[in-house]
C-alpha cells in the first residue's frame, strides 16, 4: 500500500507519524492486526495552507477536526468542515480538501488499512462528513494512538495501537450524529482537559 500524506510543513507542536514498510507489512500478515491497523497518523494544529489531493487513495482516511475550518471536495459533492466534524474518505474515493485561510483547522487524522477495514467503515454509514461535536473521549484516543511514534520498531505495540484503532471507529458507530451543531468550540476545554489527563497518566 503505498501511503499518499500531505507535504505541509510540520511546526514544532505538530506531529505526522508513518508506519515503517516492514512493520506494515507485519501487519498484514498477522492474525491479531491484519482485519485493521494504521498506516500513518498525525496531528496538525492551526494547519494554514493544508492542503491535499489524491486521485487514487490506496488507503482508508479518517479526520476528525478539532477546532477551525476547512473544506473537502469529493465526487458526491463539497462540503464545509468545522470543529467537531469528522471526515470519512474511503480507498479508491478521488478527494481533496484544505484549511479555510481565515480559520485554518487543527486536526487529527489516521490513514488505516486491512481486510475488515471497509466493515469498520460500512458500520459508520455512507457520509463523508459527520458532525459529531468535539468528543473529549475521540480526542484522548487520537492522542493514545500518536503515542506509538514514541515507541521504537517493536511490533507488539503495532498489534496494539491496530487493537486502539479498531475500538476509536467502532466507538464512532454508538456516537450520537449532532446534526445541528454548529461549533464543537463550547467544548474545547472539556477536550483540552481530557487530552492532559491523558497525557499525565499515559507517558
Amino acid at each position: 500500500v503505498r501511503v499518499e500524506t500531505s507535504s505541509w510543513p510540520l511546526p514544532a507542536n505538530g506531529q505526522r507519524f508513518i508506519t515503517p514498510p516492514r512493520l506494515r507489512r507485519l501487519l498484514a500478515r498477522q492474525p491479531l492486526s491484519c482485519g485493521c491497523y494504521p498506516l500513518a497518523l498525525g496531528f496538525y494544529p492551526e494547519a494554514a495552507g493544508h492542503l491535499m489531493q489524491r486521485s487514487q487513495p490506496e488507503d482508508h482516511l479518517l479526520i476528525y477536526c478539532r477546532a477551525g475550518r476547512g473544506w473537502l471536495d469529493a465526487a458526491d459533492g463539497r462540503f464545509e468542515v468545522g470543529g467537531g466534524d469528522l471526515l470519512l474518505l474511503p480507498k479508491g474515493l478521488a478527494h481533496r480538501y484544505g484549511a479555510d485561510a481565515a480559520r485554518p483547522w487543527t486536526l487529527y487524522w489516521v490513514h488505516f488499512d486491512g481486510s475488515l477495514a471497509e466493515d469498520f467503515l460500512r458500520l459508520l454509514g455512507p457520509r463523508r462528513v459527520r458532525r459529531i461535536g468535539v468528543q473529549p473521549r475521540l480526542l484522548a484516543d487520537f492522542e493514545a494512538l500518536l503515542g506509538l511514534q514514541r515507541q521504537g520498531l517493536n511490533p507488539v505495540p503495532f498489534i496494539h495501537a491496530a487493537h486502539q484503532l479498531q475500538a476509536l471507529l467502532s466507538s464512532l458507530a454508538v456516537l450520537p450524529a449532532r446534526a445541528n451543531l454548529k461549533s464543537g468550540r463550547v467544548l474545547d476545554v472539556d477536550a483540552v482537559q481530557a487530552v492532559m489527563r491523558s497525557h499525565l497518566h499515559g507517558s
